[in-house]
């Protein structure tokens, strides 16, 4: 009971049953930064201090409400984002089912640059060269869209009008005031910090173009798995490579990776953290760092299953992309659920691998000669038929 009185000490806002359609809708609101917690867990209790400091922070300000939920007397609130362990720190900006799940140290320095960064405008205006890198510095976790139009044109509102559509997404948009490309009159390119290199937009400027290309790379290269990294790339149909890992250990070593790998996204998913999202991927825990590519709108799979090295994770995932490693995974059908035992067994050994070919040949057999013994008894049932 100590515990429950100290966290309604520490925090005014906390939402419950009653009023969570206040801070939960829809419909636009300001973004919430939800802390899940409990009643008995010893970890909340030692992340206090720091909640604590961010709420008197932020306690006037209209940019973000910072409120707590407490999972043992709101547990159908808790159930409703992705995760309900506790202690669980999530930026909402319309309802738990569609929160981003925060991913880092839980101290004030890092929470606070974490809070800024995600209140910080969709829409920068750059005004000189100088400006620019600071931005570019300051957004370096984002996928960093630039666009430089004439007054003359509406080509300009057309990105503001679709960067709106995108103020969910870990992006933002870089509005150039300052003559940086002189040779062209409309530019609209994506930067990517992990290359340090530029994607232009070619062809006709349209709002549909725009649109479309914004979407094939509003993810940065490296982030975090939510919901709606899921829900993006099963709607534009492409495949993502996951790091799933228990906790940080091969992070590092991915970031390094990421400038010689194909231009694909990658995701970083803590199972400890989220239990619940890797079994749903069918990922197996205690199994240190595991590497899979998925396709959610074709339901494939493809898992790494050779040596953890720098040369194999990069020659797979172009082997992957290229076509040339067939895939498994409910897309794949009863083909690849076959392939994909196969593949296992004979990694297992060649007794494995023997037994399993064993078997599937004796199904196969009776299958046939089961089949093949049908037909011959109805052939002299039909037979009998026609003599009687």
């Amino acid at each position: 009971m100590l515990y429950l009185l100290l966290f309604a000490s520490v925090l005014s806002e906390e939402i419950t049953d009653a009023n969570a359609a206040l801070f939960f809708s829809l419909i636009d609101h300001s973004p919430v930064l939800a802390i899940l917690v409990s009643d008995w867990c010893p970890h909340c209790v030692d992340m206090m201090p720091t909640f604590q400091i961010l709420e008197e922070k932020y306690n006037k300000s209209e940019l973000v409400t910072i409120a707590r939920i407490n999972c043992d007397r709101s547990k159908s609130i808790c159930s409703r984002f992705p995760e309900r362990s506790t202690p669980g720190i999530y930026w909402v900006l319309t309802t738990p089912e569609q929160s981003e799940a925060y991913h880092g140290a839980v101290d004030y320095e890092n929470l606070n640059n974490y809070i800024e960064k995600q209140v910080s405008p969709q829409l920068i205006q750059i005004f000189n060269e100088s400006h620019f890198h600071i931005e570019i510095n300051r957004h370096n976790s984002s996928s960093i869209f630039i666009f430089q139009a004439p007054s003359t044109t509406n080509n300009v509102d057309i990105i503001k009008g679709i960067a709106i559509q995108f103020k969910s997404y870990p992006c933002r948009f870089f509005e150039i005031m300052y003559d940086k490309y002189p040779e062209k009159e409309t530019v609209l390119a994506q930067y990517d910090p992990y290359a340090d290199k530029y994607q232009f937009m070619q062809g006709i400027f349209t709002e549909r173009s725009v649109y479309e290309f914004i979407s094939m790379i509003s993810f940065p290269r490296f982030v975090p798995v939510s919901q709606l990294f899921f829900s993006h790339f099963q709607a534009t149909n492409q495949t993502v490579l996951i790091l799933a890992d228990e906790a940080p250990f091969f992070e590092s070593s991915l970031v390094s990776i990421i400038p010689k790998l194909p231009n694909v996204c990658c995701g970083m998913l803590y199972c400890g953290n989220h239990p619940k999202l890797c079994l749903s991927l069918l990922i197996p825990t205690n199994r240190g760092p595991q590497f899979i590519m998925l396709n959610s709108s074709l339901q494939y799979r493809w898992q790494f299953k050779d040596p953890l090295t720098e040369e194999n994770i990069i020659m797979w995932t172009k082997a992957v992309l290229n076509g040339e490693i067939a895939p498994s995974g409910t897309g794949a059908g009863f083909i690849g659920f076959i392939r994909e035992l196969l593949d296992n067994s004979r990694r297992s050994g060649i007794i494995p691998f023997i037994l399993l070919v064993t078997a599937g040949s004796i199904l196969i057999l009776t299958c046939v000669l089961g089949t093949a013994d049908s037909y011959r008894m109805r052939r002299r049932r039909m037979h009998y038929h026609k003599m009687s």
